[in-house]
């Protein structure tokens, strides 16, 4: 499935989990002992879109999409983290060039003619 944005992607593949996995991924998120964590109440109770939004929020879009793909891991939803993977990876080095191409023409005042 072709996806229009890294938030929308997680957001889809977060959707695809089962209540099980969906459950796990969540408790899996408020075990996670990375420098960065989130709150039980921001977890609890939440649906797909607001646990996507509350990643996007703490990690940014592209430590979002790492944690998610982190955790789906770590659950064994070994499919939907590849389905993931793939989809992210292209955002990211859209995102890269991008930021070489204005930095290359803005910051260094070579604006072609």
């Amino acid at each position: 499935m072709a996806h229009t944005t890294i938030p929308m992607a997680i957001a889809d593949e977060l959707g695809g989990l089962n209540q099980d996995e969906y459950e796990r991924f969540c408790f899996a998120l408020l075990d996670r002992r990375g420098e960065i964590r989130v709150r039980r109440r921001d977890v609890e109770k939440k649906s797909t879109l607001e646990l996507t939004d509350l990643l996007v929020s703490v990690f940014t879009e592209a430590g979002a999409r790492d944690v998610t793909l982190e955790l789906l891991r770590k659950i064994n939803c070994n499919q939907s983290a590849k389905t993931l993977g793939e989809c992210g990876s292209y955002f990211i080095s859209l995102s890269t060039f991008l930021s070489f191409f204005f930095f290359f023409f803005f910051f260094l005042d070579k604006w072609p003619q």
